[in-house]
């Protein structure tokens, strides 16, 4: 049975009638849901003028100039929805992307909405309307929110607002494309005074233009996130202090960045991370060290060193933008190491069979690697291929006890030959190595490169041990 239910609906449908009028179409008078806990309502608008007035069985649709009319109508249709899904917690009002505030009642959504908040204690709005979030929404009448969702950058003030005023009930937010001044009243009302978030647990600003901010305010004293668990900045750091990170040190596991130099000055200036804060820091995700690099740091391996220092008992690591192993390496050969890796993501850097097998080695509780297929690097003196898989065997198994799976990465215009032979090889030394990721459009062909491989004499003897590979280890990226 579904758990979760979504209804696509007119918002005058309702005001009219004409919503349950259209509903009893798909679904009976008894027709309930008890397991769903989350019901979406998707408000769109009639984008057609020339049918805006007709709904779909072809019938005229009344005004809602009687008011009376008007809310036995939105009285009815919210019944219904308590009756159809009686065990809903989770109610989200979401504003499709024909929402128009042209088309919409000037005097009945937040009326609406505010009924339909009344079905459950976990309310989540979210709007992805190309027209903004109308006007008539009466903001005020919203409390208790636990969920905020917005994808519009010209209301993202009247949000800050809605978050505000929320402030000690929300749990996630995430907002798209804000502008800079509103992620400012987001932690500071009118008048000047701080705003907490208590329970906001899951923090999340995304901006695809990533702008140069050229001021940035500091909030001294201001604790706006005390029990952050997971923070994503999508754009550039937009505060002038550490106001995003205090009163979290305890609490923060997961943080998503992409990587500017103000942000880098700010954490040294401010000594945001230390070895001994943030010990529930398990996963970070980092972007953009190729741009970052030559304004923040004077070496690729210094800014990775810097990385690797937030956190440093994370144990899943993403950096994306590096350009090579010789950037990676030494700071993952510091003293004291990063020994609780156990997920690397470097999908820019090349490495060659013998650098992997260093990687590895030196990551001992290492089990997942995201990076490009291994080139083929020097032989060894003296060796030669028809020798490696005996040469490896007893120059490296057994090694990387824990490391199991590859992701590889492919560029387009790169020539795959050889990426099979070395999985097969790192499968000969690695005791529990048996799961390759691979593209899509390399499916085939590497499963052929594969049973290939595994008959030639020089991997033959080891057959047993590398079907394994071939029956338990692929998957799409």
């Amino acid at each position: 049975m579904a758990k979760e239910l979504c209804i696509r609906i007119e918002e005058r449908d309702i005001y009219t009638g004409a919503a349950l009028r259209i509903l009893s179409q798909d679904f009976n008078e008894d027709c309930a849901f008890p397991l769903v806990r989350t019901f979406t309502l998707l408000f769109e608008s009639c984008e057609d003028e020339d049918l805006s007035d007709v709904d779909d069985s072809g019938e005229s649709r009344e005004s809602v100039d009687n008011y009376d009319v008007y809310q036995a109508n939105v009285s009815a249709f919210v019944l219904w929805i308590k009756q159809m899904v009686p065990m809903a917690s989770d109610i989200r009002v979401k504003l499709g992307s024909s929402f128009s505030p042209e088309i919409s009642c000037e005097d009945h959504f937040s009326d609406l909405v505010s009924r339909l908040y009344q079905l459950g204690n976990r309310v989540k709005y979210s709007c992805e309307s190309r027209k903004g979030v109308p006007v008539e929404l009466g903001l005020d009448e919203i409390r208790d929110l636990v969920h905020i969702s917005l994808k519009d950058k010209y209301s993202s003030g009247r949000f800050t607002h809605l978050a505000r005023q929320n402030a000690q009930t929300l749990q996630s937010l995430y907002l798209e494309s804000p502008r800079f001044y509103n992620l400012v009243n987001l932690i500071q009302n009118p008048g000047g005074s701080y705003v907490t978030y208590p329970c906001l647990h899951t923090l999340i600003l995304r901006d695809h233009l990533m702008y140069d901010i050229s001021r940035r305010s500091a909030f001294p004293g201001a604790v706006p996130f005390p029990s952050l668990r997971s923070l994503t900045l999508r754009l550039q750091y937009p505060f002038g202090d550490d106001t995003m990170f205090r009163g979290n040190s305890a609490t923060l596991e997961g943080l998503t960045l992409t990587a500017d130099s103000f942000f880098v000055a700010m954490v040294r200036q401010y000594g945001v991370f230390t070895p001994t804060s943030h010990p529930q820091l398990r996963c970070i995700k980092w972007e953009g060290w190729r741009e970052l690099v030559p304004a923040a740091f004077a070496t690729y391996a210094e800014g990775i060193r810097f990385a690797l220092s937030i956190g440093p008992g994370a144990s899943v690591r993403k950096i994306g933008g590096v350009l090579s192993c010789d950037q990676v390496f030494p700071a993952l050969s510091l003293p004291g190491g990063h020994s609780s890796i156990q997920v690397l993501s470097i999908k820019s850097t090349k490495l060659d069979i013998w650098q992997a097998i260093s990687l590895v080695k030196s990551l001992p509780l290492l089990s997942d690697l995201t990076a490009p297929f291994p080139r083929i690097g020097a032989m060894p003196y003296g060796v030669t291929r028809a020798e490696l898989p005996k040469y490896m065997t007893s120059t490296y198994s057994p090694m990387g006890e824990r490391f199991r799976c590859w992701h590889l990465q492919y560029c387009t215009d790169e020539d795959q030959t050889g990426d099979v032979e070395w999985m097969l090889l790192l499968a000969l030394i690695c005791p529990n190595f048996d799961y390759v990721a691979t593209g899509q459009e390399r499916r085939e062909s590497f499963m052929e490169d594969l049973e290939w491989y595994i008959d030639l004499e020089r991997f033959s003897s080891y057959a047993p041990r590398l079907r394994r590979l071939l029956f338990n280890g692929w998957q799409n990226c």
